[in-house]
């Protein structure tokens, strides 16, 4: 819990990413709900502020999807390219491969949580950097999005 807060008071933002992490795709609609409600509520409790992004656990969506994320209220919001990539073998592939893939509007994926995340742990500051050095500045998902016309439910390049 204090965790959130902490994050909220730098800055930060808490969005919506489901309960359980599990594949939409698969799940009937009001199990679709359940894991968005459960989220939702989870985080007003602790924060006070209510989500209203979401990501699809490992890029999993379809259109049904889609439609039951904005019934919510939810604006769906995608990535374009993610740290952690199989093909990366080294801390400087990843830094050159998210490197490589910088636009405007360009959203990071950089996973924590429960497996070893060290290698990304060790890039991102080189990654920050490089974009730094590029121009570009990091934002939060909500002044980035008051620049995007349209959400980007496709994206150029699957994270994982």
């Amino acid at each position: 819990m204090y965790l959130l807060i902490q994050t909220l008071e730098r800055g930060h933002e808490i969005e919506n990413h489901t309960f359980t992490h599990p594949d939409l795709t698969r799940k009937a609609d009001n199990q679709v709900e359940a894991e968005i409600l459960k989220t939702q509520q989870a985080i007003e409790k602790i924060t006070e502020r209510s989500p209203v992004y979401f990501r699809p656990p490992k890029r999993l969506i379809n259109r049904q999807v889609i439609d039951l994320v904005e019934q919510q209220g939810l604006t769906t919001v995608l990535w374009t390219v993610g740290v952690e990539n199989q093909q990366c073998q080294t801390v400087q592939d990843m830094v050159e491969r998210v490197i490589a893939k910088a636009r405007p509007g360009c959203i990071i994926l950089a996973h924590d949580g429960r497996l070893d995340r060290s290698r990304t742990l060790d890039a991102l500051p080189l990654i920050i950097e490089g974009y730094h050095q590029m121009g570009y500045r990091f934002v939060t998902l909500e002044e980035l999005m008051q620049y995007q016309h349209e959400p980007e439910y496709i994206m150029v390049e699957s994270a994982l």
